[in-house]
């Protein structure tokens, strides 16, 4: 019997729309399947879902989110080939969100 693995990542957003914007724009990615108005799965190399969670809520720790710099409540390293253009992709992403 072969075990098949499949891994999510979920990532907390304060702002669905603007993170599902950037995100796409920076990696390439593109919307798939929607958890109502509050989960939107994206595309591309791997699936990750961005859920909305407003800043001040609580998840399993009972840590209150707070969108800080530098909060989140996952470590996601992205591996490109030349990381200049990557970099000028993710800069412009951000500043339309």
């Amino acid at each position: 019997m072969t075990l098949e693995i499949l891994i999510l990542l979920n990532l907390d957003v304060p702002d669905l729309a603007a993170a599902e914007a950037c995100y796409c724009a920076a990696f390439g990615l593109h919307p798939g399947r929607r958890i109502g108005t509050d989960g939107t799965e994206l595309l591309g190399a791997v699936p990750i879902w961005l859920l909305a969670k407003p800043a001040g809520s609580t998840g399993a720790a009972e840590d209150a989110r707070s969108y800080q710099r530098h909060w989140t409540p996952l470590h996601v390293d992205v591996v490109v080939d030349a990381l200049e253009p990557a970099l000028g992709r993710a800069l412009a992403a951000s500043m339309r969100a």
